[in-house]
């Protein structure tokens, strides 16, 4: 599942099967982690654990390839000119983490400008974990595999 949210606008798409997301829990599994920080100087708004992965055509490149293609119908959809991207993050949630309201964006000097951002679960064995957004008030979207 993958969901496109500009301002005003959001979109769901499912992207990989339940199988597949089995399997990058797997492939993952056992990835080194640092700690899941902000860029706006306070990291009171987020506590978890994340990896930047790399594309990798022998191990990852059938997941990129299927991101790509999701990223390619909101560059459409959205009339974007984004010409793809290199990574993603891998974000693990232990018991009583959080990740709180915040907007993407700016990023950083290294990162630049984020047009476009996806939540994609790829596990379902927890409680609680709402993904939320806020538009015309606060909406929830439930997030399944």
């Amino acid at each position: 599942m993958i969901n496109f949210c500009p301002i005003d606008s959001y979109r769901t798409v499912k992207i990989f099967t339940e199988s597949e997301c089995q399997f990058i829990c797997k492939l993952y599994k056992n990835e080194d982690l640092s700690k899941g920080e902000t860029h706006c100087g306070s990291n009171s708004h987020r506590k978890s654990s994340i990896s930047w992965i790399k594309f990798n055509p022998k191990v990852n490149g059938w997941i990129f390839k299927k991101l790509n293609k999701a990223f390619a119908y909101a560059n459409y959809f959205f009339q974007y000119d984004i010409d793809g991207f290199d990574r993603f993050q891998l974000t693990v949630y232990n018991e009583n983490d959080y990740y709180d309201w915040h907007t993407d964006g700016l990023i950083n000097d290294h990162m630049g400008y984020r047009k476009l951002s996806c939540a994609m679960p790829i596990n379902d064995d927890f409680t609680g974990g709402k993904f939320e957004i806020f538009k015309d008030g606060k909406e929830t979207i439930d997030l399944k595999i």
